[in-house]
């Protein structure tokens, strides 16, 4: 039986508790299973990538699991640990999850062959790109047995779910970095579209949490700073919010004009002529359904 070593990152993880259970309830019992705590973000992930490579003469394969992903069935890891040894030239499998927030598939839980390399770079956003493989496999076909992988944020607390918008706006924004990724910031900012379409479609206070982080973070341009869930500036911003105001945040937060100039101005979906002709009448209408949702008596 092919040995697996198992990475969770946690640090305040609404989740954990059903993160953990369902790992011990997995079939395949060769495998041993460590937690990086109470880390910041990028030297939580350097901390598991380093144990991983320190370990790879006693293990066949890595899994790296957020402390926010519940697997979805007790069989995952045998199911993956076969997938990996069908085809033996891939070296890094992902596999999309479900997010509750968006309420769509994201990427993504990955396993690893002993043989991967991780460098440890500068980015402090776009943490996890720091694998070296030379096949990387990726299953995002919601018609495939192992999609999903696990279900994202099922139960988030209020400012985990708050922090999880304003870590898409930070990705969509990339205030600090030099060279703009632009494809990562296309992808984050379909995120911030889905968690709007979920709260204007479904009122969960969870989305709405989210949305507003994600929309004063685009208006005040954070960067990597904000996104550490140990920031002082995120909790203030947070502690401000009262449950029973929120709404009204995201409605004083939803400026037109400032959401435009953050996000139009260069992003990928907004280089390509026909994709921008497509995809910007349809921010143009959540703009609709947000107002109509917020000031429903307006003309």
């Amino acid at each position: 039986m092919s040995k697996v070593l198992v990475g969770v990152l946690h640090c305040i993880e609404n989740e954990f508790e059903a993160c953990m259970d369902a790992i011990r309830s997995q079939t395949h019992k060769d495998y041993d299973l460590f937690v990086v705590e109470k880390l910041r973000n990028k030297a939580a992930h350097h901390k598991l990538y380093s144990t991983f490579m320190e370990n790879k003469n006693d293990f066949d394969f890595f899994i790296k699991i957020d402390a926010d992903m519940v697997l979805c069935r007790n069989t995952f890891f045998e199911e993956v640990v076969d997938e990996m040894q069908e085809d033996p030239s891939v070296d890094h499998l992902e596999v999309t999850v479900d997010d509750f927030l968006t309420r769509k598939l994201i990427f993504g839980l990955s396993i690893f062959r002993n043989d991967v390399t991780w460098y440890q770079n500068e980015d402090n956003l776009f943490v996890d790109r720091v694998v070296k493989s030379k096949n990387k496999k990726v299953l995002s076909d919601p018609t495939h047995p192992l999609v999903p992988a696990a279900r994202h944020c099922p139960d988030p607390s209020d400012f985990q779910a708050f922090h999880y918008g304003l870590h898409k706006a930070a990705k969509v924004i990339q205030a600090d970095r030099d060279a703009r990724d632009e494809n990562g910031a296309a992808y984050h900012f379909s995120n911030i579209k889905a968690i709007m379409s979920n709260y204007l479609e479904t009122d969960w206070e969870k989305a709405g949490y989210a949305l507003f982080g994600a929309l004063w973070a685009l208006n005040n341009n954070i960067d990597h700073t904000w996104v550490d869930y140990d920031s002082d500036k995120a909790h203030k911003l947070f502690n401000d919010i009262q449950p029973a105001d929120l709404s009204d945040k995201i409605a004083a937060e939803y400026d037109e004009n400032n959401l435009f100039s953050a996000l139009a101005h260069d992003y990928a979906y907004f280089h390509n002529t026909r994709i921008r002709k497509i995809k910007f009448p349809l921010l143009k209408l959540y703009i609709r359904k947000l107002r109509q949702r917020l000031f429903p008596t307006a003309g």
